[in-house]
């Protein structure tokens, strides 16, 4: 028998050992009570993904699904050795049609998995009207000329958000207006958009920012009432942001949650350990 068969035989017999060992060693974890109710659990947890709605230029958010990732959360719980739903790990199920690269689409509402809705503020000429601001969380978009000059003291409950300059935004007022906002408040993630001017949709576009196009607004308060669902953005202007607390109150009786933007509008809502 020459040397190089008789490698060919040692090597052979190695990897039909690796198999077999493998093998064992599944059949054993399959059988294991930890591995057993990961499995039971996760039938219960795992969640189909739902893709982002676009109709023409506009973009409703889908959302992740979410799945107990099996292997990971073995290996966290065998350490201990014993099952813990703390100790479970899971991993998103990316939709096909996600809302991450759409930054050329008008956004008019996030999914309609939970009862959220989010209330947009637009403020162009007076800071007088946050008086009426009470702890509703907001997202308030400000005239870029209200920045200008100093910081302006905003509550937690309210997110500042770039409002352009007369409504309209181009290169050089989204700029300064974001480091404004990122400077003294928080990360500037949109642009507001009622009247879906393209050159202002370009502009935000170009620097990675989304836009939002509310579909209903507090000017209209019975068609609020009959349209509003899950996942819808309200809209208020200086003129209505009066009707408030009115709106605020029906919201929360009709059992819907407010929260902010990135709340609603977050695709990613797998738990994370």
């Amino acid at each position: 028998m020459n040397k190089s068969f008789e490698y060919f035989i040692i090597i052979f017999l190695f990897v039909i050992s690796l198999i077999y060992t493998n093998n064992i060693n599944d059949i054993v974890k399959d059988k294991d009570p930890i591995m057993i109710k990961i499995k039971e659990v996760s039938e219960v947890i795992d969640t189909e993904s739902i893709n982002a709605i676009i109709n023409d230029d506009e973009l409703v958010t889908g959302i992740s699904g979410c799945s107990v990732d099996i292997n990971k959360s073995y290996e966290n719980m065998k350490k201990l050795n014993n099952y813990s739903d703390k100790m479970l790990r899971y991993k998103d199920l990316i939709p096909k049609i996600t809302s991450i690269n759409y930054y050329d689409k008008y956004i008019t509402g996030g999914n309609n998995l939970n009862r959220n809705i989010s209330i947009v503020v637009y403020l162009e000429d007076s800071l007088d009207k946050l008086k009426e601001i009470d702890d509703i969380r907001l997202n308030l978009f400000l005239d870029g000329m209200l920045l200008k000059d100093s910081k302006i003291n905003i509550p937690e409950n309210i997110k500042v958000f770039n409002g352009g300059i007369d409504s309209y935004y181009d290169d050089v007022n989204i700029e300064w207006i974001n480091d404004v906002i990122e400077s003294n408040y928080n990360e500037s993630l949109y642009c507001l958009n009622i009247l879906k001017d393209n050159d202002s949709l370009i502009n935000c576009s170009k620097n990675k920012m989304y836009t939002i196009t509310p579909k209903l607004t507090a000017k209209d308060i019975y068609n609020l009432k009959k349209n509003i669902k899950n996942g819808s953005i309200i809209y208020f202007d200086e003129n209505s942001i009066n009707k408030l607390e009115f709106v605020s109150n029906y919201i929360l009786k009709k059992g819907y949650n407010i929260v902010f933007l990135e709340e609603l509008l977050n695709e990613k809502k797998c738990k994370q350990m």
